[in-house]
């Protein structure tokens, strides 16, 4: 409308047509979704139950059977389905932790949607998270005993990209050491509100090193 300006972050093509996910400021402020057919005549949905308690879109891809959306909520994340852009139903919640908002990033590939984040490790650490799906309603956590996301060290995943060969991932990698300095300095503590310590001295820090992983058959992740 005239007083408000809008903001498009992605849009998903699939066999319902096209989906574009963003945002609208000032009356009102908050998620939006817009729907076409063609590309070119666009409609502004009113997306239902995917916004509530200041929601934000991040990213969207197609299904079969309509779409799945990444939005980021207040204490966490979650994935929403949706057949036809308008009724949105929750499919995956996570909580947010000191070092991530939960689910990360979202894409399509060869083996289906998949979706990285991070989360907390049987061993006070952090490791890296892969939900899988094969339709976008039905989620399951893989990759629980893979060397490359869990055990030593710790795995913070940023991004997923689904091609024609498998899946690359990104984020980084590092200790905890690196991890703890981190917090020490008040600089990880961000994502959720907990007490933050004021630092001893001026310096810096590193969570890690970056880091790519990839997945091209099977189910187990190689950093490369």
């Amino acid at each position: 409308n005239a007083v408000s300006a809008s903001t498009i972050y992605e849009v998903a093509i699939g066999p319902n047509g096209y989906l574009a996910d963003g945002s609208v400021c000032w009356e009102p402020e908050q998620g939006a979704v817009w729907r076409s057919t063609d590309g070119l005549a666009w409609e502004r949905l009113e997306a239902q139950g995917a916004f509530d308690a200041g929601g934000q879109p991040d990213s969207a891809v197609a299904v079969e059977h309509g779409w799945v959306m990444l939005v980021g909520l207040h204490v966490g994340s979650a994935l929403f389905h949706s057949s036809d852009g308008v009724a949105w139903e929750p499919v995956i919640e996570v909580d947010a932790n000191r070092v991530s908002r939960g689910i990360e990033a979202l894409t399509d590939g060869p083996g289906g949607l998949l979706a990285v984040g991070t989360a907390d490790g049987l061993d006070e650490t952090y490791d890296g998270v892969v939900w899988r799906s094969g339709d976008g309603r039905t989620w399951e956590r893989v990759a629980l005993d893979d060397p490359a996301m869990v055990g030593d060290g710790e795995v913070y995943l940023h991004d997923i990209v689904g091609y024609a060969g498998g899946y690359l991932a990104t984020g980084m990698r590092g200790t905890a050491e690196q991890r703890r300095a981190c917090e020490e300095l008040g600089l990880v503590a961000s994502i959720i509100d907990l007490p933050v310590q004021p630092p001893e001295r001026t310096t810096s820090c590193a969570l890690g090193d970056e880091a790519l992983w990839a997945l091209a058959h099977g189910i187990t992740w190689e950093r490369v």
